[in-house]
C-alpha cells in the first residue's frame, strides 16, 4: 500500500472507535474490515455494518453504489490490516511481550493478565494469535496502556518470524517445545527452531527473553546475558510443587536474594502448570509488578474456556481440557491425573490429536501406554485417529465412537455412569465440549 494511502487510513483509524472484523459484534464508530477466507467474505456484510453505524468499511472488491459512500478501497484487506498494525506499532513506545510455545501459552498469558489487572496493560484476547489475530490485537492498543502482552501461535515454519515483524516484541517467551502440529514439521527439532524464531528476533533487537531451563530445546538460550531463566533446579527463579488436587495447585518459588519462599495457591489442575506460573511470575516481576499483585493475580485466576476448566455437577467432577490436544499435552495430563485421582473412579474421554501427519498412528498408540498406567474406571474414545489408542488400551470398560454426534446419539452418558471424575481432552475439531449437553447442574469452580 502506498505511504500516502496508509497515512490516510491511519487518520481514519485514529478518528474511529476501533476496528472490527465481525459485523455481528461491531460497535458504532468502529471500522469494519472486510476480510476474506475459504468459508467467509466480509464484503457480504457491508450493509449490515453500515446499518450499525460503522465509521468505515475497508474493502478490496468493487461494491454497490448504494454503500460506496462508506467504503475505503485497498488492494488487499488482510495486507492492509497488517500494514496498519505495523504503522500503529511504530507509534508505540511501550514494552511488548510476546508469548509462544507448544503448550501453556494461553494459560501463561491469562495468569499474567490476572497479575496485571491493576497495571493498565493490554493483553490479547482468547486465541487471537495468528496472522489476523496479532495485527487485530495491536490495533486495540490505546494511549493509556503501559505495556502489551501478545500471544503468538504457529503451525508452519516462518510464521513466528512474520508475526514478530508485525508486533516487534521487546521481550518474549517460548513456554516449551512439544509435538504440536508435528505433522507440519520434519522433526521436533524443526518445531523448536520455528518457535525460537521469537528468541532470535528479540535477541537481534536487544530485547529480553525468558527461558525455561528444564526444557532441553530451550535451555541453550539461557546463556544469553539478556535472558531471565526459571526452572525446578536452576535459574533466576526456582519453583516446586508443594501440594496438588483437582482445582488446587500450591507452589513455592524463590530467588537467590529472597529471605524466604513465596507460596502461591492456585485453582489450577496438574503439576505441569508449575512452569506456567513461574513464566508468568518472571515476566510480571520484569515488568516491576508488586509481588502482592502477582500473588493475588495467581490466586484469583480461575481456568475457563475449556482449558483445565473444572466443573462440578451434583455427582461428578469434570475436568474440561478440550480446547486443543497434542501428544505432549495429553501425556502431561495423563501423568498428572495419576497423582490426582487418588482412589476415585475416573472416566477418561479422549478425542483425536490432529495435525500429526505420518506420525499420527504411532503417537496415538503411545498414548495407550499412559492410559494403561493410569487404570481408569472407563475409557471413551471419540474420533477416527483415536482408534489407534483405543485398540491398545487394556481395560474392558471402553467404547469407541467415530464422531461426537455418534456419542451423543448413542447414550454416551451410560459409559461414564458410576465414575466420580470425568476428564475430557481432544483437538478443537472434535467439539468434545458438546458432551456437557449430557450433564446437568453444571457449575464452574
Amino acid at each position: 500500500m502506498e505511504k500516502e494511502v496508509l497515512a490516510q487510513l491511519y487518520e481514519h483509524f485514529l478518528n474511529s472507535s476501533g476496528v472490527s472484523i465481525d459485523s455481528r459484534t461491531l460497535k458504532p464508530g468502529q471500522i469494519f474490515w472486510c476480510l476474506k477466507g475459504p468459508n467467509f467474505n466480509g464484503h457480504d456484510f457491508i450493509k449490515d455494518a453500515l446499518n450499525k453505524w460503522a465509521y468505515l468499511c475497508i474493502v478490496e472488491e468493487e461494491v454497490p453504489d448504494e454503500v460506496s459512500y462508506g467504503c475505503f478501497k485497498v488492494p488487499n484487506t488482510l495486507k492492509a490490516l497488517q500494514e496498519l498494525a505495523v504503522y500503529h506499532r511504530n507509534h508505540l513506545k511501550i514494552p511488548v511481550v510476546a508469548i509462544t510455545g507448544s503448550n501453556g501459552k494461553t494459560t501463561t498469558k491469562e495468569l499474567l493478565k490476572s497479575c496485571l489487572k491493576h497495571q493498565s496493560a493490554f493483553v490479547s484476547y482468547g486465541n487471537f494469535n495468528n496472522h489476523i489475530g496479532v495485527p487485530f490485537s495491536i490495533l486495540q492498543i490505546q494511549k493509556h496502556h503501559r505495556f502489551v502482552i501478545l500471544e503468538m501461535g504457529d503451525n508452519q515454519p516462518g510464521e513466528i518470524k512474520q508475526l514478530c515483524k508485525i508486533a516487534k516484541p521487546t521481550a518474549g517467551i517460548v513456554t516449551n517445545i512439544g509435538k504440536d502440529h508435528i505433522g507440519n514439521y520434519e522433526s521436533i527439532e524443526a518445531n523448536a527452531k520455528a518457535k525460537c524464531e521469537l528468541y532470535e528476533y528479540i535477541l537481534e533487537h536487544s530485547g529480553k527473553i525468558f527461558v525455561n531451563e528444564d526444557d532441553e530445546y530451550l535451555k541453550p538460550y539461557g546463556r544469553f546475558i539478556d535472558a531471565y531463566t526459571y526452572g525446578t533446579t536452576t535459574g533466576n527463579l526456582i519453583g516446586k510443587v508443594l501440594e496438588q488436587s483437582i482445582g488446587k495447585l500450591t507452589i513455592a518459588m524463590r530467588q537467590e536474594n529472597w529471605h524466604q519462599d513465596v507460596i502461591i495457591k492456585t485453582h489450577l489442575t496438574g503439576d505441569y502448570h508449575l512452569y506456567n506460573i513461574l513464566a508468568a511470575a518472571q515476566i510480571a516481576m520484569f515488568l516491576q509488578v508488586p509481588m502482592g499483585e502477582i500473588i493475588s493475580g495467581m490466586t484469583s485466576y480461575i481456568p475457563e474456556n475449556m482449558r483445565s476448566q473444572v466443573i462440578e455437577t451434583h455427582n461428578k467432577t469434570i475436568i474440561l481440557d478440550c480446547y486443543n490436544a497434542n501428544p505432549s499435552s495429553v501425556k502431561a495430563n495423563l501423568v498428572a491425573l495419576k497423582a490426582l485421582k487418588n482412589d476415585k473412579k475416573l472416566t477418561l474421554v479422549l478425542g483425536d490429536m490432529l495435525e500429526l501427519g505420518v506420525s499420527s498412528k504411532t503417537e496415538h498408540e503411545a498414548v495407550a501406554n499412559y492410559i494403561n498406567e493410569l487404570e481408569p474406571y472407563s475409557f471413551i474414545a471419540i474420533g477416527t485417529e483415536i482408534q489407534n489408542t483405543y485398540q491398545n488400551v487394556n481395560i474392558d470398560n471402553k467404547i469407541l465412537f467415530p464422531t461426537i454426534d455418534d456419542a451423543l446419539n448413542n447414550n454416551v452418558e451410560n459409559y461414564w455412569d458410576g465414575s466420580e471424575i470425568l476428564f475430557i481432552k481432544g483437538s478443537r475439531a472434535n467439539q468434545l465440549e458438546r458432551l456437557l449437553e449430557k450433564l446437568n447442574n453444571k457449575q464452574s469452580v
